[in-house]
């Protein structure tokens, strides 16, 4: 029971943190109301949504992708768990980023898709081919796929710094100086690195299984329920304390550690509620969502600012629609794919 409410929270919060990405790449003001756009109603409430409160998406994604490498880990079990990382990020990294690359040879060269797109011919060459398979050249939110690839090779480092307190507290501050002074150092950057980090000492930290009665009931559940609620509160008062710090500071690092407690936030509060509903199917298609998403939601955003050119109102409806919209397109190509194509999907969902 308790792992299926651990995979529960886990495929909630995955589809919640999806959905919020949707939103930080679906903001279309200026695209509907020109340089005006960005302070109409419109453009506040998509920034209020899409450029603030969406932000926590990305140390959720790193965090918990910690908590699912390091529970229950071991060091014996780094090949097995390199393994399921190949096949579950480095083949659908490749292929979706040639995929992109074809697509967008293919765009930039007919009429109507290349005034979509807004781009010059994209240039056929082994260096162009390389760049695209390698660093996401043409498939830009492939960054944090890039990003997963590099911290899975270091988690066997990663596991061994977190063991310790003291050690886990020196890289921490390492990485918050690193923030701080805006230097990534490696192609890994450092607010990822301490996401990830942080989602490892917290897994590594809470790896003591409670104790239960004979009657296989945790004795202790009520009071870990109320204790939950309280971080969760703690989470969001740090979250918008440092948020503020944020703002009239100008500086990265209070950002990032806002971004992080208010993850902890929302993980916290899933915690929180008693019985989640169960899943809906669409809902373990997230990273098939990802990686389509980008693609038809520029092709919405441009599409229907051609046809309502000027309209506040039909701008924010869009944006507010669009993980409907993306949603709806990700279970038609996942209902496609498992029907006339399964290996392909396999290919490039990782059998997820």
């Amino acid at each position: 029971m308790r792992e299926k409410r651990f995979r529960d929270n886990v495929t909630w919060m995955s589809f919640l943190l999806t959905l919020l990405v949707i939103w930080t790449h679906a903001l279309n003001a200026e695209l509907f109301l020109g340089e005006t756009g960005k302070s109409s109603a419109a453009g506040l409430t998509e920034s209020l949504l899409g450029e603030h409160l969406a932000q926590i998406a990305v140390p959720g994604f790193f965090m918990m992708s910690a908590v699912l490498f390091f529970r229950n880990y071991r060091p014996e079990d780094t090949l097995r768990k390199w393994e399921r990382r190949f096949r579950s990020l480095v083949i659908p990294y490749f292929s979706w980023n040639l995929l992109y690359y074809l697509g967008y040879l293919i765009a930039t060269r007919a009429p109507v898709l290349r005034e979509i797109t807004g781009k010059e011919e994209v240039p056929v060459s082994l260096k162009e081919l390389l760049e695209a398979l390698l660093l996401y050249k043409y498939n830009h939110v492939f960054w944090f796929v890039f990003q997963l690839i590099l911290l899975a090779l270091l988690s066997p480092l990663v596991w061994y710094i977190v063991q310790r307190r003291t050690s886990f507290t020196v890289m921490f501050l390492l990485l918050c100086a690193f923030i701080f002074l805006k230097a990534d150092p490696t192609p890994l950057n450092s607010d990822a690195l301490l996401y990830y980090m942080t989602g490892a000492r917290a897994v590594t930290a809470l790896s003591q299984k409670p104790g239960r009665n004979r009657s296989g009931q945790d004795p202790g559940r009520n009071r870990r329920s109320q204790k939950t609620m309280r971080a969760g509160l703690v989470f969001m008062t740090a979250a918008l304390l440092l948020y503020c710090i944020a703002l009239i500071s100008r500086n990265d690092l209070p950002l990032v550690l806002s971004r992080l407690m208010a993850a902890a936030c929302l993980w916290t509060l899933l915690l929180c509620i008693r019985k989640l509903p169960a899943p809906s199917p669409i809902m373990y298609e997230t990273f098939l969502i990802y990686a389509i998403h980008f693609a038809p939601l520029r092709l919405i955003n441009k599409s229907a600012a051609a046809l309502f050119p000027g309209n506040a109102a039909a701008a924010l409806l869009v944006f507010l629609l669009m993980p409907l919209m993306v949603l709806g397109i990700a279970w038609i190509v996942n209902r496609i794919g498992e029907k006339y194509c399964p290996a392909l999907l396999h290919l490039f969902t990782g059998g997820r």
